[in-house]
C-alpha cells in the first residue's frame, strides 16, 4: 500500500490558534481604547462647556458691577465738578448756597451707592483668558480676539476714558433742562436737576459700553452654545 506523504504543516497552521485570537484580542483592546478616549473627550468637553457657562455667568455679573461702578463714579465726579465750577453748568443766582448744599447732599448719597458697588467683584478682564483657554486658542483668536481688541482700545484705554468723560461733561453742561433746574433756588427743582444728571449719565454710559461689549459678549455666547 502506497504511503501517504505527511501533510506539510505551514506556519499559519502552527500560529493561527495563537495569532488570530491575539489579533482579535488586540483589535478589541484597540477598539475599547478608542471608545474610552472618545468617551473621555466627550466627558471633558462636557466639563469644559459647563465651565464655560459658569465663567460666562460670572463674567456678566462682574461686567454689571463694573458698569454700575463707573456710572456712580461718573455721577459723583460730575456733582463734585458742579460744586467747584457751578457757573459752567448754570447761571449763578443769589441763593447759590442752597443749590450747593443740595449738590453736597446728593454727592454723599451717590458716594454711599458707589461704595457698595466698589466692594463687589468688577474685574471682568481675567475671563477673557479663561474663555481663550477653554474654547481653544486657535478658535478664540479667530472668532473673538478682534472683538476683545476693540474693548481694549476704546474702553480700557485711558485716553478713550478721558475722551468719553469730556464728551459726557459737555453734554451735561449744554443740557438746558439740567441748567434751568439747577439754576433754581427751589429744592425740588434742584433735586430734579440732579435726577436728570443721574439719568443722563446712566443711559449714556450704558449705551457707550454696550456698543463696545455686545459684539464680544454675543460671540462668546455663540461659541459656548456651539461648543
Amino acid at each position: 500500500m502506497k504511503e501517504t506523504a505527511p501533510k506539510e504543516i505551514t506556519w499559519f497552521e502552527i500560529t493561527k490558534d495563537i495569532v488570530i485570537p491575539s489579533i482579535a484580542l488586540l483589535a478589541t483592546v484597540i477598539l475599547g481604547t478608542i471608545i474610552a478616549i472618545l468617551l473621555k473627550k466627550r466627558e471633558e468637553k462636557s466639563k469644559n462647556k459647563s465651565l464655560l457657562i459658569d465663567n460666562y455667568m460670572e463674567f456678566l455679573n462682574c461686567r454689571t458691577n463694573d458698569v454700575m461702578n463707573i456710572i456712580y463714579f461718573s455721577i459723583v465726579e460730575t456733582l463734585k465738578d458742579i460744586k467747584i465750577n457751578p457757573d459752567a453748568y448754570f447761571k449763578i443766582h443769589s441763593n447759590l448756597h442752597n443749590t450747593l448744599d443740595r449738590i453736597s447732599h446728593h454727592i454723599k448719597e451717590n458716594e454711599a451707592v458707589l461704595e457698595r458697588f466698589s466692594k463687589k467683584d468688577s474685574n471682568w478682564s481675567p475671563f477673557t483668558y479663561k474663555f481663550c483657554f477653554l474654547l481653544g486658542t486657535k478658535k478664540y483668536f479667530k472668532e473673538a480676539q478682534s472683538l476683545e481688541n476693540v474693548i481694549t482700545n476704546y474702553y480700557i484705554s485711558n485716553e478713550s476714558r478721558k475722551e468719553y468723560s469730556r464728551k459726557l461733561r459737555d453734554q451735561i453742561q449744554n443740557n438746558t433742562t439740567i441748567s434751568n433746574l439747577l439754576g433754581k433756588s427751589n429744592q425740588i427743582e434742584i433735586d430734579n436737576g440732579v435726577k436728570e444728571i443721574v439719568e443722563l449719565v446712566s443711559q449714556d454710559f450704558s449705551n457707550y459700553q454696550r456698543k463696545l461689549f455686545q459684539p464680544y459678549t454675543n460671540k462668546i455666547a455663540d461659541l459656548i452654545d456651539s461648543y
